[in-house]
C-alpha cells in the first residue's frame, strides 16, 4: 500500500495525512517544511464523560456501550465533513 515510502518513513504513517505521505518518499528522515492548506482541527470535550465511563465499568458490557456511544458521537460529527483526513 505503501511501497513508494523508503523505510524511514513508515514509522509516520499512521500521524500523516494522506497528501502528505508522497511527499515523504525524497526525505530520508522528513525534515522541518512548511506548506499552507485549509483545514479544520476539532477538539472535543464530552459533558459528563468521565462519569459516564465510571458508570458503565461497573457492567459488564460497559465497554461495548462505552464504544457504541462514542463511535454514534463521532459518526454524527463526521457526516458534517464533506471530505478530508482524519488523523487521531
Amino acid at each position: 500500500m505503501y511501497g513508494y515510502l523508503n523505510p524511514n518513513s513508515f514509522r509516520f504513517v499512521a500521524f500523516v495525512p494522506r497528501f502528505v505521505l508522497p511527499q515523504l518518499p525524497s526525505m530520508d528522515f522528513p525534515a522541518p517544511s512548511c506548506i499552507f492548506i485549509e483545514g479544520v482541527v476539532s477538539f472535543l470535550d464530552v459533558a459528563g464523560f468521565t462519569k459516564l465511563t465510571e458508570r458503565l465499568a461497573m457492567q459488564p458490557d460497559g465497554a461495548e456501550r462505552l464504544a457504541k456511544i462514542i463511535n454514534k458521537l463521532m459518526g454524527q460529527m463526521l457526516n458534517t465533513c464533506h471530505s478530508g483526513d482524519v488523523v487521531k
